[in-house]
C-alpha cells in the first residue's frame, strides 16, 4: 500500500472529507464579458491547499480522500510519486501540464489536467508541512460584478415595462503586457444602452444610476428627463 494511503488511514487530515467543488463553466461564460483583467503564468506557484475544486465531472461530489483511494489514475500516479517525489518539489514546469483557474485569487480549480497529482500533492504536503506547488500554468480572471448585476436588473426592468431600450455588453481591451512565460490583459467592460437615436456606454456606477431613476416614483419621472446625459460615460473617461 502507498505510504500516503497508510498515512491517510492512520491520521486523516481534517480537510480530507471536504467535497471537491465543481467548476461552473456556464457561470464563468456568463461572467466573461464583464472581465476586467486576465493574468496567465506559464510556470507559477500556488498554495496547493487553495485548490478547492475541478472541472472534471468524475470528481464532482467526491471527497479528497475518495480521490486518493479511488481516482481512475491513482494506481499509476501513486507509484510514480513514491519513485519520484522530487517531481512535486521541483521548480520546473510540470509535464504534463498542471493547470489551474480562479476568478477571485483565493479559490482555485484544476483546469483541464492535474486532478490526481493535485490530490497527491495536498496529502504529501500536509504530512510534510509544505505549501507551495510550483511549475504550474495559472489562469487568474477578475470581473466587474457590479456591472453584471446592473445588467441583470436593467434587463428585468426593460422586459417588465416593455421599454424601447436595447442592452448589450461590450468589452474593450485597454492594455496587454507579455513575455514568453507571462501575459496580462486589462479590459474595460461596459453596458451599451441604446434608446432611439441615443446610444451610451455605461459603467457600473452609471448603470445603477439609471436603475435608481427607473425604480423611483412614477411621478418623478414625469418631470425629470432621461438622466443618461448626466451619467458617467466610460467612453469619455479613457
Amino acid at each position: 500500500m502507498s505510504p500516503l494511503l497508510q498515512s491517510l488511514d492512520k491520521n486523516p487530515p481534517a480537510w480530507s472529507g471536504e467535497i471537491i467543488r465543481r467548476w461552473d463553466s456556464d457561470h464563468f461564460r456568463s461572467l466573461e464579458p464583464f472581465a476586467t483583467s486576465y493574468l496567465w503564468t506559464n510556470s507559477g506557484s500556488l498554495n496547493v491547499f487553495r485548490v478547492v475544486g475541478t472541472d472534471d465531472p468524475d470528481c464532482h461530489g467526491q471527497t479528497w480522500s475518495w480521490l486518493l483511494r479511488n481516482g481512475k489514475r491513482m494506481a499509476l500516479n501513486l507509484p510514480l510519486h513514491e519513485s519520484n517525489r522530487g517531481y512535486y518539489l521541483s521548480d520546473e514546469k510540470k509535464e504534463p501540464t498542471m493547470s489551474f483557474i480562479t476568478t477571485d485569487g483565493h479559490d482555485w480549480y484544476v483546469h483541464c489536467d492535474g486532478n490526481h497529482r493535485t490530490c497527491i500533492a495536498r496529502f504529501d504536503f500536509h504530512y510534510a508541512g509544505l505549501t507551495e506547488l510550483r511549475g504550474l500554468s495559472l489562469h487568474d480572471w477578475r470581473f466587474d460584478h457590479g456591472l453584471a448585476g446592473a445588467l441583470s436588473r436593467l434587463s428585468e426592468i426593460v422586459a417588465e415595462r416593455r421599454l424601447p431600450v436595447r442592452l448589450e455588453v461590450t468589452r474593450a481591451t485597454l492594455s496587454r503586457e507579455d513575455n514568453p512565460g507571462w501575459m496580462r490583459e486589462r479590459y474595460r467592460p461596459a453596458i451599451r444602452l441604446s434608446r432611439r437615436a441615443d446610444e451610451r456606454l455605461l459603467d457600473a456606477r452609471a448603470a445603477w444610476c439609471a436603475i435608481a431613476w427607473l425604480e423611483g416614483p412614477w411621478y418623478r419621472r414625469l418631470y425629470r428627463t432621461w438622466p443618461l446625459p448626466r451619467m458617467v460615460e466610460v467612453a469619455r473617461h479613457e
